[in-house]
C-alpha cells in the first residue's frame, strides 16, 4: 500500500531556515499523550490512508470519526483538552501514519547494501536504445544501524561526486560501472562506526536525460530539479516510507563536486533537511541569504574561504573543520537538530517555488514586477501572540501555517502586515486577529500532500493574506 508522497510538492518549493538559536516558543511542548496512545493512534491515521487511497471514502469517513472520538478522550483523560495540544506527540504519529502498512526495510546493517524501486523517471519506452546504461531503476546504497527499529537515527543523504557526460546512448557509462564506483565511494566516505550510528542513503546517479538535440544523453547534476527530485525520493522510498528515523535531524552531505549541491539544498529545499555538511568548493552563486539558521559543516581547505568570509553573520550556524572523523561527526548532527518553529524568518528569492520557510509560504507576487526579487522578514512575538510580516512590494499574498509551538492557539491571534521601509507603526495594517480552530482533519490533509516545506512538522490551522 503506498502513500501520497510525504514531500508532496517540495521538490519545486523551499524553505528558508532561521537560527535555532533564536528560540522557538515552547506552549505546545507541555501536552503528551503517551507512548500507547501515540501507537494507537499512529495505527488509525495508517489506517484512514489506506482506505482514503483505495477510494474507500466512506469507510475512510468512519475510520476519521473514530480518530477524532479517540483523540478527544485522549485528550480529556490527559486533561488538556485538545489532542493537537500535543505537537511532538503528532509528529511522530503523522510520521508513523504515512509509512507504509507492510513495510520493505533494506538490507544493510551497519553496511551499505544496494537497493531498488522503480524510477520516477519512466524511461521504458528508451530502454532499447540505453541498453546497459540505465535499467529503470531507483538505487541506493543504503545502511541501517543494527537497532533502527528501537532507536531514531539521524538520517545522512550522501550525494557522491558525478562525472559529466555528454554522449550517444551508446557511449554513456553502464548503470554497473557507476554502482561500483559510487559503492567504493561511500564505502571509503562513511566508516562501520559511523554506519552505527546513523542511517545513511547515498543515491546512485544513473539517470539519463535526452538533450536538446534529441541525440545525446547526460546525466542530472545534483543541484538541477532532476538531481534534487532524484535524491530527495531515496529518501522517501527507501526510508520515509519504510524506515523508523529522528526527522528532526535530516543532513545532506556534498563531496567533491557535490559539495556544491549540499550548500543550494539548504537555499532552495530548506525545509527538507537540517543542515548540509559541505565537503567542496561551494558554489559560486547561492541565495545565502536563504541559509540563515541552516546548521552548515564546511570541510576542508577549498571551503575555507567561504566559511571565513560569512562567519560572523548574526544568526547563521556556520563551522569549518580541516578534517572530519567518525566522533565529530556524529557529534555535530546530534547536537544541531531542526527548529521546528523559529521565530524569525528570512525570505529572499528570485523564484517564487522557492518562497517558502517553515510556517510561511508565499501565495502571490505581482507579475508585473518582474525585475524584483521577493523579499521577507516575519518574526513571532510570543508574548503578544502576533506574528509580524514585513514584505516588500513584489509579494501580494501569504499563508501563516499554524500549531501550538508556533503561537498559543488557545488565545486570540494576530497577524500583522507592512511594507519595507514603512518604519512607523502607522503603516503597520492588522490583516487578522481573532481565535483559530485546530483542525484534525486539515493535519491529515498537510501531512500526506504538504503544501508547505517543513518535513516532518504538523500544522493544525492556516491564516491565509491577500494584500490586494
Amino acid at each position: 500500500m503506498i502513500r501520497a508522497s510525504i514531500l508532496g510538492g517540495a521538490l519545486t518549493c523551499s524553505l528558508v531556515a532561521v537560527a535555532a538559536a533564536w528560540a522557538s516558543p515552547t506552549q505546545g511542548a507541555a501536552a503528551t499523550m503517551g507512548t500507547g496512545n501515540v501507537d494507537k493512534l499512529s495505527k488509525m491515521v495508517r489506517t484512514y490512508y489506506g482506505l482514503v487511497e483505495e477510494e474507500k471514502l466512506n469507510k475512510a469517513q468512519k475510520e476519521l470519526e473514530k480518530l477524532l472520538a479517540e483523540s478527544s478522550k485522549i485528550a480529556k483523560d490527559g486533561k488538556f483538552g485538545d489532542a493537537l495540544l500535543a505537537v511532538d506527540d503528532w509528529r511522530e504519529i503523522m510520521k508513523r501514519g504515512v509509512m507504509v502498512e507492510k513495510p520493505v526495510i533494506p538490507a544493510g546493517r551497519a553496511d551499505l547494501k544496494l537497493a531498488e524501486s522503480p524510477s520516477p523517471f519512466d524511461l521504458s519506452e528508451s530502454a532499447k536504445e540505453l541498453g546497459p546504461a540505465f535499467d529503470n531503476k531507483l538505487k541506493a546504497f543504503v545502511s541501517l544501524p543494527n537497532d533502527f527499529a528501537k532507536v531514531a537515527y539521524p538520517v545522512v543523504l550522501a550525494l557522491h561526486p558525478i562525472d559529466a557526460e555528454v554522449k550517444a546512448a551508446k557511449d554513456l557509462a553502464k548503470t554497473k560501472a557507476i554502482q561500483d564506483k559510487v559503492k567504493a565511494w561511500a564505502t571509503a566516505t562513511y566508516s562501520k562506526e559511523f554506519l552505527a550510528k546513523a542511517i545513511v542513503v547515498c543515491p546512485v546517479m544513473d539517470l539519463p536525460l535526452r538533450g536538446a538535440d534529441n541525440v545525446s544523453w547526460s546525466r542530472p547534476a545534483w543541484d538541477t530539479p532532476q538531481g534534487a527530485q532524484w535524491a530527495f525520493n531515496s529518501l522517501r522510498e527507501f526510508i520515509f516510507k519504510n524506515v523508523n528515523y529522528d526527522s528532526s535531524r535530516i543532513f545532506v552531505d556534498g563531496s567533491g563536486t557535490s559539495g556544491a549541491a549540499a550548500l543550494l539544498y539548504c537555499a532552495r529545499y530548506a525545509g527538507m533537511q537540517t543542515g548540509a555538511i559541505v565537503r567542496g568548493a561551494p558554489p559560486q552563486q547561492v541565495d545565502f541569504g536563504n541559509c540563515g539558521g541552516t546548521p552548515l559543516l564546511f570541510v576542508g581547505a577549498e571551503s575555507k574561504e567561504f566559511f571565513e568570509a560569512n562567519k560572523a553573520l548574526e544568526g547563521y550556524v556556520l563551522e569549518h573543520r580541516d578534517a572530519l572523523d567518525d566522533a565529530g561527526f556524529v557529534t555535530w548532527i546530534t547536537d544541531h537538530p531542526k527548529a521546528w518553529a523559529p521565530k524569525k524568518i528570512a525570505i529572499d528569492t528570485d523564484n517564487r517555488d522557492f518562497a517558502v520557510s517553515h510556517w510561511l509560504r508565499i501565495t502571490y507576487v505581482d507579475p508585473a514586477k518582474e525585475k524584483l526579487g521577493i523579499k521577507v522578514d516575519a518574526a513571532i512575538d510570543a508574548e503578544k501572540n502576533q506574528i509580524t510580516v514585513v514584505t516588500n512590494e513584489k509579494v501580494k499574498g501569504f499563508e501563516i501555517y499554524l500549531n501550538d509551538a508556533v503561537v498559543d492557539l488557545s488565545r486570540p491571534v494576530k497577524v500583522i502586515h507592512r511594507y519595507a521601509g514603512a518604519e512607523d507603526a502607522a503603516k503597520e495594517t492588522v490583516r487578522f486577529e481573532g481565535t483559530v480552530k485546530r483542525v484534525l482533519e486539515d493535519v491529515l490533509r498537510w501531512s500526506s500532500l504538504p503544501p508547505f516545506n517543513n518535513l516532518g512538522e504538523i500544522y493544525v490551522a492556516v491564516v491565509s493574506v491577500d494584500l490586494g
